[in-house]
């Protein structure tokens, strides 16, 4: 078992080996190695881009799809769109310096 990441090369995409992680030779062992596997993909992700100390790398860098509880069903917050954004605050406290700048 390895963990791999995709490296666009140009045009095309190829695979480049991170980490191999050991030889399953039975099920048993494979769902095992899953478990260390996702362990170092959490490791590997929060060490290229961590989180804060506050928060748990697994929660965010964990490669299966973080779920939150929505009465009886669950919503993945990675399938959510924009609707609409609102920016509340930022302008009244930096609007004047902005302005005052020359960045307005």
């Amino acid at each position: 078992m390895q963990i791999v990441e995709s490296v666009r090369d140009g045009k095309s995409v190829r695979q480049k080996i991170v980490r191999n992680v050991r030889t399953a030779y039975s099920d048993k062992e494979v769902s095992e190695f899953k478990r260390v596997g996702e362990a170092a993909i959490v490791e590997i992700k929060n060490a290229a881009k961590p989180v804060l100390s506050i928060f748990d790398p697994a929660e965010f860098h964990s490669p299966r799809k973080r779920q939150v509880p929505l009465g009886d069903e669950m919503v993945y917050p990675s399938n959510l769109k924009d609707e609409k954004r609102f920016n509340e605050g930022i302008s009244d406290i930096f609007g004047k310096v902005y302005e005052d700048l020359g960045f307005d």
